[in-house]
């Protein structure tokens, strides 16, 4: 009961929980509870941040973004030989975040923060690297896979 109370009372404390699971979470959600059948507020809280929506339950842990827990990366992600060449057989866990998938711990290189977002179109696979700290984000190219050849020649000669 009296951790209901707080919960009610306190929403900032559900965006720190969610946070402590979901690293790129947002500051300052606003949380609904979820009602139960019956009209009865349960442990379940649900906020929105643009397109993606956060769900918790407080009294099992579970988080879920957009619907899903987290997870691994696909197989069809860990093959793919542009994955292979710049991480070779590390498995990250990962939300859905739109069409990609986000790495879900950050990590810290050359003194700065980064998520890697991650997604497959047909046979071409897509890495963004964001830099947290900067809020820059960029995409690794990949130079030998198939798509390189179409725009490799409208690079100047000197590179």
């Amino acid at each position: 009961d009296e951790v209901w109370q707080f919960l009610h009372g306190d929403p900032g404390a559900l965006t720190e929980c969610l946070q402590r699971v979901v690293c790129w979470a947002p500051a300052g959600l606003s949380w609904e509870p979820l009602v139960e059948a019956g009209g009865v507020d349960g442990f379940c809280f649900e906020a929105l941040d643009g397109e993606t929506h956060f769900a918790l339950n407080v009294f099992t842990g579970a988080v879920l973004v957009n619907g899903a827990p987290p997870g691994r990366l696909p197989m069809q992600v860990l093959k793919h030989p542009l994955y292979v060449r710049s991480f070779g057989d590390r498995n990250f866990e990962v939300f859905p975040r739109g069409p990609l998938l986000v790495t879900n711990t950050p990590l810290r290189s050359g003194g700065g923060t980064y998520l890697y977002h991650f997604g497959l179109n047909g046979r071409q696979l897509c890495v963004r690297e964001e830099q947290v700290e900067a809020r820059r984000t960029m995409e690794l190219l990949d130079f030998l896979g198939e798509s390189a050849s179409r725009w490799w020649g409208d690079l100047p000669v000197r590179l």
